[in-house]
């Protein structure tokens, strides 16, 4: 182990205690993740990619292992109301799933990942792309991971798909409840010329302290399309770490937005692999970062093949005293020419206690290409705000108004009608001069 890193005893004895159920393929590499954890250790501020964030919350904590071994029943069809419209909805609390559609949509199978890595298709596919070189927190869900579920899409799927990650108020303990270590794991294949939504929830309990270590790993194989929604709405004192492994092929498409609300501290990783000629990925990001909360996201686009293109546009909103980080990386391969990468990251300050950084990245390793990126951080536009004054708008409705556009860029490219609108009622509950937003719109 690391000297120089914490693991608090408990998650050291569990992890020199633990013995996988999965099958033996699977088990194994479990075996080799745990035993490169307790190696390495958790990330230290003087590691490169976690400068900006600080662990320690997590790693001198203790937490305990929640039971995932058997669904709980199936909750009624009114508690699966959400309000994106219609979707077909898995759910999960504490990695337990506790319920699940009747039939999914045609060209849809969905299975628990205890149940799909019995399948030697999707042992195949477990801990494949998603590994160690992104953190060791993936080593840490690839070894403790038994809850989660497995999408495989074989053809055009209309309906959205719903995953809605719960987190509970914990394991009642003597005077307080006690906090979880959650390491769910979702795996998701596009086959070729098949097209699906996903969208991704995270919410739960107001009581809920717990750490959340969440891994996705997504495949796309040639001419596939997925769009890919992240909405994290955890409680105010859950840490979440997540990192998604994305794997795009030949003209396929893969688009996501990620939009950040809540949580202590959420660290969220996008890597995505461009593998073949003409493989495109959009990557849309909002968060909103207030008082107690460090929200920090990196993304690494990687270009591998040639005639590849990816557009990147993210929108962050430091409030209060929060601290927003965002770092952005596009690589282009040697031999991946005619590859076209747009970025534009905009960071806005409201309040004098805030703080951003941003940091975006470029490494080009061939001729003929056409990359950009660009990085603002300040505040609002007095152009704009000159304008508005001089249409008769007080300042706090000037204010107020440039505030929602700035934000409302992002939103404005959701193509779910009912989860635009519900992510707008979000975005003006979170905003300052609310009662502004809510008469103007």
């Amino acid at each position: 182990m690391n000297a120089s890193t914490v693991i608090a005893q408990p998650l050291v004895a569990q992890l020199e205690t633990y013995r996988p159920t999965l099958p033996e393929s699977v088990a194994e590499r479990q075996r080799a993740a745990c035993a490169r954890f307790l190696s390495r250790g958790f990330p230290v501020r003087r590691d490169e990619e976690w400068k900006y964030t600080s662990v320690q919350g997590i790693a001198n904590r203790a937490f305990t292992l929640p039971d995932v071994g058997e669904a709980l029943p199936q909750t009624t069809p009114t508690e699966l109301e959400w309000p994106h419209g219609e979707t077909r909805q898995w759910r999960f609390v504490d990695g337990r799933l506790v319920a699940a559609p009747d039939e999914p949509p045609e060209g849809v199978t969905a299975l628990p990942l205890a149940v799909a890595l019995t399948d030697p298709f999707w042992q195949e596919r477990f801990a494949a792309f998603a590994t160690s070189e992104h953190s060791s927190f993936v080593d840490l869900n690839t070894a403790l991971a038994s809850g989660g579920l497995c999408l495989r899409i074989t053809a055009p799927v209309a309906m959205p798909l719903e995953i809605v990650w719960q987190v509970s108020a914990g394991v009642a303990g003597e005077g307080a409840s006690i906090p979880l270590a959650v390491h769910p794991r979702l795996l998701v294949v596009v086959e070729a010329g098949a097209s699906a939504t996903l969208i991704e929830h995270a919410i739960g309990d107001a009581a809920s302290s717990h750490f959340v270590n969440a891994v996705s790993e997504i495949t796309l194989a040639r001419n596939a399309q997925l769009t890919h929604y992240v909405v994290q709405e955890l409680p105010a004192a859950v840490q979440q770490i997540a990192t998604h492994a994305v794997a795009v092929d030949a003209n396929a498409c893969y688009r996501s937005f990620n939009i950040q609300l809540g949580g202590r501290l959420a660290r969220h990783d996008f890597n995505v692999h461009l593998h073949a000629p003409k493989a495109v990925a959009e990557l849309e990001g909002l968060y909103l970062v207030g008082a107690r909360q460090h929200i920090d996201t990196h993304t690494r686009l990687f270009h591998e093949a040639a005639a590849t293109t990816s557009r990147e546009r993210y929108r962050l909103i430091g409030l209060e005293r929060g601290r927003g980080v965002f770092k952005g990386k596009v690589r282009v391969a040697p031999g991946a020419a005619k590859s076209d990468a747009q970025q534009s990251v905009k960071s806005l300050l409201l309040h004098p206690g805030a703080e951003i950084d941003a940091k975006p990245e470029l490494e080009i390793y061939t001729d003929d290409v056409t990359c950009s990126h660009g990085a603002t951080v300040g505040q609002l536009d007095r152009d704009a705000r000159f304008y508005l004054l001089s249409r008769g708008l007080s300042p706090q409705e000037a204010d107020a108004l440039l505030i929602f556009a700035f934000a409302e860029a992002v939103v404005e490219a959701v193509t779910l009608p009912a989860l635009k609108t519900y992510l707008t009622e979000r975005l003006v509950g979170r905003l300052p001069d609310r009662d502004i937003l809510e008469e103007q719109l």
